[in-house]
């Protein structure tokens, strides 16, 4: 693909990765994308204005930078309205949400994920599979964090984290953490470095890894 266009929601989050998107495919593929356009989540659910507009410049990869429900209607307008591009999705579209409010609209996006609910370890697949008992679905990224987070607080607090301060710098004292999203080890700003992130494409109606 050589003409990528941008859809990105206009949060920190959003722009954070339409930044890094924008610096990357220059500095590492030489090119601009051919659009560059926001909206405002849980607000915008049209987007028929930048799809035209990506279609007229010619875009052959869209790259959807928020969440699954916007995710999932700009891949339905992306068919309807015959702009027909690959789509690429951030994380926030890694919930099996996308696939049921996009239909056979999902089918051959791309979604980036910090949980692949086909990873093969054990862990893993414990946890994919108690939470598929009780919730009748896969766990999409969001649920797996969150699972995470309740067991990096319990070993904190285990620590010596009982105030908010005690807490925060338990949790940095940590050392490296095994959750089911990875290895979790803070830096010095509280970033976790070096997670890995998996690729998975909408295949049969499903995510495949």
């Amino acid at each position: 693909y050589s003409k990528p266009a941008l859809l990105w929601e206009n949060t920190d989050y959003g722009k954070g990765m339409r930044d890094i998107a924008v610096k990357v495919l220059k500095e590492d593929f030489g090119i601009t994308p051919v659009g560059d356009e926001s909206y405002i989540p849980g607000v915008d659910r049209d987007y028929s204005a930048q799809i035209t507009k990506f279609k007229g410049a010619g875009a052959d990869v869209l790259l959807v930078l928020g969440e699954y429900t916007a995710g999932a209607l700009i891949a339905k307008q992306n068919a309807a309205l015959g702009l027909n591009a690959q789509i690429v999705t951030s994380n926030g579209c890694s919930n099996p949400q996308l696939i049921e409010i996009a239909g056979e609209d999902a089918e051959g996006i791309y979604v980036m994920t910090g949980y692949d609910p086909n990873d093969p370890r054990e862990k893993q697949q414990t946890f994919t599979k108690n939470f598929l008992d009780k919730y009748g679905e896969e766990p999409g990224e969001w649920a797996a964090h969150a699972y995470d987070i309740v067991y990096l607080i319990k070993a904190a607090y285990e620590n010596g984290g009982t105030t908010r301060e005690a807490l925060i710098d338990a949790l940095h004292n940590l050392g490296a953490f095994d959750g089911v999203t990875g290895t979790i080890e803070f830096d010095e700003r509280g970033d976790v470095p070096n997670k890995m992130v998996s690729m998975m494409k909408v295949e049969g109606g499903k995510f495949v890894t």
